[in-house]
């Protein structure tokens, strides 16, 4: 079966869930299928994975306008091009001709929610990555025959649980006497990740008793953010942050937390959340995404509201939820991207 899988999010454009599923999917895609990634040729293509076969689409590189003429790109490459399956994922197929199948996270903002809404529409088949996703499909009026949850995976192997990471982080951050620790992900900081309601946790825990220390994982630009609300709240010397952190080394900070606080507010999926339990190390969510699915399994808590989020975690810092081999076991049945390719496959193969 030949596939093209089209779209603007790779590890080449940015570091963001989008990019990890496309990337990993597509890898995982070429056990059982012929596989194309059609993607942006905005460099270092040929540097990230020699197992998948990449078609890089020229676009400028500035802004909206990388992916508005990405989408024409592609549009002139694969009508010249004849695949079993086109696979588009986040409005990138908005010119095609056929979209076979569409990948559905979470309601996009508005200002890309034509492109996705107009691919939701012209394709034969829609994945949603987790339950929630689907019931979003739902409410904008989608036929539940035309959905599949499929949901995503990680790399079970490489978060798993390492108990010396501690005492590693503690050589790094100081955090030998601190309770509990903390961590952030809140990957570029947007308004939706909610930064701010972890640090006003960190000051509650203060407050209540706690010694708190927050990890805090980003970029330059989030470190900023970070230290400058942790200022405002007065937890500043309760903070540590390491910028430009690597896949290689994000284990590690999973590891050695207490739990995992991640408050957003709208997520398809939530890959952190996995890769915390993955590590054995449970999370305190909002009802978004996978949350309620991992919740349910004992696996971390959900939150309806800012004052409830931070209740839990008090609770955590009280009486910490251990997990261990638990976790890992857990997503290496679940969510492992073989699985999810093979669950892809079969929606593929309904349609051929």
């Amino acid at each position: 079966m030949e596939v093209a899988f089209v779209s603007f999010l790779y590890p080449n454009v940015d570091h963001t869930g989008g990019s990890t599923y496309t990337f990993n999917l597509c890898r995982a895609l070429a056990k059982y299928v012929n596989v194309t990634a059609y993607v942006p040729d905005v460099g270092r293509l040929q540097e990230i994975n020699s197992e998948i076969r990449h078609v890089g689409c020229s676009v400028l590189n500035a802004g909206m306008l990388r992916p508005a003429t990405f989408v024409v790109t592609v549009a002139r490459k694969l009508c010249r091009t004849k695949f079993d399956i086109v696979h588009a994922h986040c409005g990138a197929g908005i010119f095609l001709n056929k979209i076979s199948v569409e990948t559905f996270h979470h309601r996009p903002p508005v200002i890309e929610r034509l492109p996705h809404l107009q691919c939701l529409r012209k394709a034969e088949h829609i994945i949603a990555v987790s339950a929630r996703a689907k019931q979003e499909l739902l409410d904008m009026g989608f036929s539940e025959d035309g959905i599949t949850v499929v949901s995503n995976g990680i790399d079970y192997e490489h978060f798993s649980p390492n108990p010396k990471a501690r005492s590693l982080l503690n050589e790094k951050a100081a955090i030998a006497h601190e309770k509990p620790v903390i961590l952030s992900v809140p990957a570029d900081g947007t308004r939706r990740k909610n930064l701010p309601w972890v640090l006003k946790t960190v000051k509650y825990l203060i407050e209540h008793g706690q010694e708190p220390v927050l990890i805090v994982v980003g970029n330059a630009r989030l470190k900023a953010k970070t230290l400058r609300l942790a200022k405002n709240f007065g937890v500043l010397e309760k903070v540590r942050f390491f910028k430009d952190v690597t896949d290689a080394e994000m284990p590690l900070y999973f590891s050695a937390c207490d739990f995992l606080a991640h408050p957003s507010v709208r997520e398809g999926f939530g890959f952190v959340l996995l890769e915390a339990v993955s590590s054995g190390r449970p999370f305190v969510a909002m009802d978004t995404g996978v949350a309620p699915e991992l919740a349910d399994r004992g696996l971390g808590y959900v939150a309806a509201s800012e004052n409830e989020f931070m209740e839990i975690c008090l609770k955590m810092a009280e009486r910490p939820l251990r997990l261990r081999e638990r976790g890992n076991k857990f997503v290496k049945e679940n969510y492992s991207w073989d699985r999810c390719a093979r669950e892809t496959v079969k929606v593929y193969e309904a349609l051929v």
